[in-house]
């Protein structure tokens, strides 16, 4: 199939000209025109650059084609006739990541007969001057527009400064946990050693294991194993037969991928431990639990050695519940996923139901996430998730929680009586001056009853072991 091209000769000269790179994109999303100042800004010949099809999405390694194309996608409201902005970006010759900040002008106001788009690709600082000829108005963005392009551009920007070393697809989020979860998986790339990673279902552990593994700059094989069913027969006989395939490169660095280990038999947690002290070969293991081995072995539910063993670094991931602030990037990551598998392309959520997705429980953490937010994708028209494309159980559990009454504070009669009798016999001891007996006698009690009251009250210090409990009084001569 010919590719498409921009044949307008006259705007084509016109572009061509330009200091500012410039390209054009069809009905298709698919690029037809790139000017020279385009060529000498990302360091390629333009030509290589017709014919790819854009697509509003931040998967998939920064060398390949289609992802330097995602790089430079617009909007998908552009296309529906709406002039708009946002960040674009190239991989230079020297392999740095560049990003500039682009106008998109929208070929048509109708999104029925929108042929194309306009991209001009403005310095930093961003210029006003029209690179045709004139002034080009930087369009004010709506509040649903410029949150879902903000949460676009930081999953782009974190994507781009970790792809240098390793791809941390789905672990996003801008929580001090995150960030020091990523702090730790950074840790055990570089160090190599044993790593537990360890939290509830759903949370991605099998997927920071694996992040872990290939973040490796000399990446050797992977065994995975399912601990939840390996007995103690079939585990020997599956490590065996790693091991005795297992070519061994200079430098390279295996992994044994323990998943659920937790739920390994005894005899097998035995068996696992002869075989990793027994090993000469450059391998760690990368085991996933529920809970921290250290934890289990001191409740006499996992052998203490083999804990040690596994768990010389231990990441825990915590649930969604604990990591509100995280959810907007999550689902905006998970819906450019969608984004990057077909034709269709959605731009984000808006505020709306980001705030409703941002209080619930989400029990099932990041797959349940997945399921929701493709539901939504399938649901919408575009460009924008709405509520009313939410699921309708996701929907009413939203609203429930939302107006979900105060809990009523916890109220003790036992306690109330107790601080109204505490400020009573302070006033009555303030009226006496101090004096106890006098106290005692308009309480109409006895000096004993009054001090160990004061003293249950803590108004008072009962008698220590070197107090004198006995009164000397003067005999009279």
């Amino acid at each position: 199939m010919a590719r498409s091209t921009f044949n307008s000769r006259p705007l084509v000269r016109m572009l061509s000209a330009s200091p500012l790179p410039i390209y054009v994109l069809d009905a298709q999303r698919s690029i037809v025109f790139a000017n020279p100042s385009f060529g000498q800004w990302t360091g390629s010949d333009t030509k290589s650059w017709i014919g790819r099809i854009c697509r509003y999405h931040t998967e998939g390694d920064r060398q390949d084609g289609d992802t330097q194309a995602a790089y430079l996608c617009p909007p998908p409201e552009t296309f529906l006739g709406n002039n708009t902005q946002g960040n674009v970006s190239c991989c230079g010759v020297d392999g740095q990541i560049l990003t500039r900040r682009a106008q998109f002008i929208a070929l048509s106001d109708q999104a029925t007969t929108c042929p194309g788009v306009i991209a001009i690709v403005y310095p930093n600082p961003i210029a006003t001057t029209d690179a045709l000829s004139g002034h080009i108005p930087l369009i004010s963005l709506a509040d649903g527009e410029s949150a879902a392009g903000e949460l676009h551009d930081q999953i782009r920007e974190l994507r781009q400064k970790t792809a240098q070393i390793y791809a941390l697809d789905r672990l996003v989020g801008n929580s001090p946990i995150m960030h020091h979860v990523r702090q730790q998986v950074d840790i055990a790339i570089l160090s190599r050693t044993n790593t537990l990673i360890w939290g509830p279902s759903g949370v991605g552990k099998q997927h920071i294991a694996r992040t872990i593994h290939f973040g490796d700059r000399l990446v050797g094989s992977i065994l995975p194993c399912d601990c939840t069913l390996l007995d103690v027969e079939l585990l020997k006989t599956t490590l065996t037969a790693f091991m005795r395939q297992l070519k061994v490169n200079k430098g390279e660095c295996h992994s044994l991928l323990l998943l659920d280990v937790d739920r390994l038999s005894d005899d097998a947690q035995r068996e696992l431990v002869e075989f990793v002290r027994g090993q000469h070969k450059p391998m760690r293991t990368l085991a996933t639990s529920t809970d921290s081995l250290g934890q289990l072995a001191e409740r006499g539910q996992f052998r203490t050695d083999l804990a040690f063993i596994l768990s010389p670094l231990s990441i825990g991931i915590p649930p969604l519940s604990k990591r509100q602030e995280d959810i907007p990037l999550l689902v905006q990551l998970l819906l450019e996923q969608l984004n990057s598998q077909g034709a269709k392309q959605l731009s984000g959520f808006t505020p709306e139901v980001l705030d409703r997705l941002s209080i619930l429980p989400w029990k099932k953490n990041v797959d349940q996430m997945l399921v929701v937010v493709k539901k939504c994708f399938e649901q919408s028209d575009g460009p924008y998730i709405e509520l009313s494309d939410l699921p309708d159980e996701v929907r009413l559990e939203s609203e429930a929680m939302a107006h979900a009454p105060r809990q009523a504070p916890s109220l003790s009669l036992d306690k109330i009586l107790e601080d109204v009798e505490r400020t009573y016999l302070e006033r009555v001891l303030k009226w006496a001056k101090g004096n106890k007996t006098r106290a005692a006698e308009q309480l109409n009690w006895n000096r004993t009853r009054l001090h160990r009251r004061l003293q249950q009250l803590g108004l008072e210090q009962p008698p220590g072991p070197d107090d004198d409990p006995v009164s000397f009084i003067p005999v009279p001569e």
